[in-house]
């Protein structure tokens, strides 16, 4: 929180991800100026998951806690992901106009960057069938990223980080991965 006092912008994920972090370190460090960006939270509501209407094949079980049921890991999907970058680039070029050409060459290089590692995604995935395209995960994290590649995510393994499946969480898992032939 200490190093926060000399920072213009302070980024972070938002949508609930940090959990009280944000709010503590305003606690912690009252007079500070710097500026909390919320990069999910600057994202169209249209494109986040909701967890509670999507195919979520943890929404529901023990430990599976997204605040509104929102998936956070917007990260993870290069469209979102894309528009973080252009959300970073804006707000560094109203705090510091005299680069913003720089900010915006940096930002279109990393976009394109992303692009081309999408591309490269899908050209992997062409040759297998879209309903073999399926797969576990260790934590219920890889939705925006499974969309991207017409994935299908029949289980999870960790609903809570660190914490190990429970008996039943597991005989679950071992049922999806058996009816959907993973």
């Amino acid at each position: 929180a200490k190093v926060i006092d000399g920072a213009d912008l302070f980024f972070h994920n938002g949508l609930n991800l940090e959990g009280n972090l944000i709010t503590t370190i305003r606690n912690a460090r009252p007079g500070t100026r710097v500026k909390f960006v919320g990069l999910g939270d600057k994202l169209p509501k249209y494109l986040l998951r909701d967890m509670e209407t999507e195919n979520d094949p943890g929404h529901g079980t023990e430990g599976h806690n997204h605040a509104h049921g929102i998936d956070p890991h917007v990260w993870l999907g290069f469209d979102l992901a894309q528009q973080m970058v252009a959300a970073v680039r804006d707000e560094l070029k109203a705090i510091d106009p005299e680069y913003a050409g720089e900010y915006d060459r940096n930002a279109a290089a990393y976009i394109n960057q992303l692009d081309q590692l999408k591309d490269e995604g899908k050209k992997l995935f062409e040759s297998i069938a879209k309903d073999q395209r399926k797969f576990v995960t260790m934590h219920d994290s890889l939705g925006y990223f499974a969309k991207a590649f017409d994935l299908t995510i029949a289980g999870v393994i960790e609903f809570t980080p660190g914490q190990e499946p429970s008996s039943k969480e597991l005989s679950q898992l071992i049922k999806a991965c058996t009816d959907h032939k993973v």
